[in-house]
């Protein structure tokens, strides 16, 4: 799937042909109102019939039973509520987690990297050491001896 936003015209079409886009014709978004509007009015007129033909009686009943399940629907709401919530959130934890494992990876193979390239450190002459060793000379020397200079 691509990156880029998709732009939707209604009208005419894309005026500008580098613009990526689908074009809508106003004769389709008319009819979609137009069909639209009438099934919300079909549903409005039906709802007034049915409420026309209901008694006191019923509606009473209707009203007390409405009444009596709001503190069920609350508390179904509430609970479903708080699932999603954990379940987004446990999501998130997750994701922030993989990223934080990704930005470690990086940042371990950064350092691994530039420990490998990193120059070694100079290395410092070091002088003879003092102890009361003689000293080795061209005289004293037996073959394969090696003579520090």
């Amino acid at each position: 799937m691509s990156d880029t936003p998709t732009f939707i015209h209604v009208g005419k079409g894309i005026k500008n042909s580098s613009k990526k886009g689908v074009a809508i014709p106003i004769k389709v978004v008319l009819v979609l109102l137009a069909i639209a509007l009438i099934v919300f009015s079909t549903l409005s007129y039906g709802g007034w019939l049915l409420a026309n033909s209901l008694t006191k009686t019923t509606v009473t009943v209707l009203l007390m039973v409405a009444i009596f399940s709001t503190p069920i629907m609350v508390f179904i709401g509430y609970w479903f509520g708080r699932t999603e919530v954990r379940g987004f959130l446990g999501g998130i934890d997750t994701a922030l987690e993989k990223m934080a494992q990704a930005v470690d990876l990086r940042d371990g193979a950064k350092v691994n990297l530039h420990q490998k390239i990193q120059a070694p450190p100079p290395l410092s002459i070091q002088s003879p050491p003092q102890d009361n060793v003689p000293r080795l000379s061209f005289r004293n020397a037996n073959d394969h001896q090696v003579i520090d200079l």
